[in-house]
C-alpha cells in the first residue's frame, strides 16, 4: 500500500486495459498495465506522483486538507480509493473521533465534454444531499468555483448521518429535481455518524466503460444540509475568502 498522501491535489484514477502512449501527466516511475486495474495519481501543479499497480486491489490513502472548521471530520480523515476494473471502492476514515455529521460530496471529471466550471447554476434543493451537491439552500449559497481544467460531470454525495444515503448524481443546471440521480452508492453504515464508512462507484455509473483506459480526477468538499460550506476538503483543497460559511469558495 501506497503512505498517505496530503495537501492541495485532485486524484486521477487510470482504468487499465492495454499499454498507451498517451498520458497528459509525467510519471515518476513506470506503470503496470494490468488488465481491469487502477493506477492512482495525485497531482500538485506540474508534479505527478504516480503508484503502480501491483496487486488486483491496490489501494491508495488521500488525507483531507487539515481543515477543522466542522470539527474535523473530513479535514482530518483519510480517503482510501481501489478498484477491480468495475467498481471503484471508497473507504472513509472520518476524523474527530471517527465522526461525520455532514455531507461529503465528491466531485468527478471524468474528461467527457458537458462538465462544469463551478456550481453556481445548481438550484436542486430537493433534499439534502442535492442541497450539498448544489451549494444551496434558502438560508444561502457558497458556490464552489472548479480550477485548473477540472470540470466534473459527476457528483457523489454520502450523507451516513444526515441523509442515510449515498449516492451518485450527474450534474446539471437548474431547480428541484435537475440533479440526474444516477444510482446509490452502497453506503454502509447509515443511520449512524460513526465511521469507517465504505461506498461503491460503478465505472458505468459515471460514464465509463469497464476495461477501457480512462483518466478521471475527484475533488472532495464537506457541507451541512443548508449549504453551508466548511474548509474541509479531501483529494484536494478548497479556499473561501471569508472562511466557512454561505460564501463563493475555489476549489485548489
Amino acid at each position: 500500500m501506497a503512505g498517505l498522501v496530503s495537501g492541495a491535489m485532485l486524484l486521477q484514477i487510470r482504468l487499465r486495459n492495454k499499454p498507451t502512449d498517451a498520458s497528459p501527466f509525467t510519471m515518476k516511475t513506470p506503470v503496470q498495465h494490468l488488465s481491469h486495474n487502477l493506477s492512482i495519481f495525485a497531482t500538485l501543479a506540474a508534479a505527478a506522483i504516480c503508484f503502480s499497480v501491483t496487486t488486483p486491489a491496490h489501494a491508495v490513502n488521500y488525507a483531507g486538507n487539515g481543515g477543522t472548521s466542522f470539527g474535523g471530520d473530513i479535514g482530518n480523515g483519510v480517503l482510501t480509493l481501489t478498484d477491480n476494473g468495475t467498481n471503484i471502492s471508497g473507504s472513509l476514515t472520518v476524523g474527530n473521533g471517527n465522526s461525520m455529521y455532514n455531507t461529503l460530496v465528491l466531485y468527478i471529471d471524468t474528461g467527457e465534454a458537458g462538465g462544469f466550471t463551478s456550481t453556481t447554476n445548481f438550484n436542486d434543493q430537493q433534499d439534502s444531499l442535492r442541497i450539498g451537491i448544489s451549494g444551496v439552500s434558502g438560508s444561502g449559497r457558497s458556490a464552489l468555483t472548479f480550477t485548473n481544467g477540472f470540470t466534473p460531470k459527476y457528483a457523489v454525495a454520502l450523507g451516513p448521518n444526515n441523509a442515510s444515503f449515498g449516492g451518485i448524481w450527474q450534474l446539471a443546471s437548474g431547480g428541484n429535481n435537475s440533479l440526474n440521480y444516477v444510482t446509490s452508492a452502497s453506503l454502509n453504515p447509515v443511520g449512524t455518524s460513526s465511521g469507517p464508512f465504505t461506498f461503491s462507484i460503478p465505472a458505468t455509473a459515471i460514464g465509463l466503460t469497464n476495461g477501457t483506459q480512462k483518466t478521471i480526477k475527484i475533488f472532495g468538499t464537506y457541507i451541512s444540509n443548508s449549504g453551508f460550506r466548511s474548509t474541509e476538503a479531501i483529494a484536494g483543497n478548497d479556499f473561501g475568502a471569508f472562511g466557512q460559511g454561505w460564501n463563493p469558495f475555489t476549489q485548489t
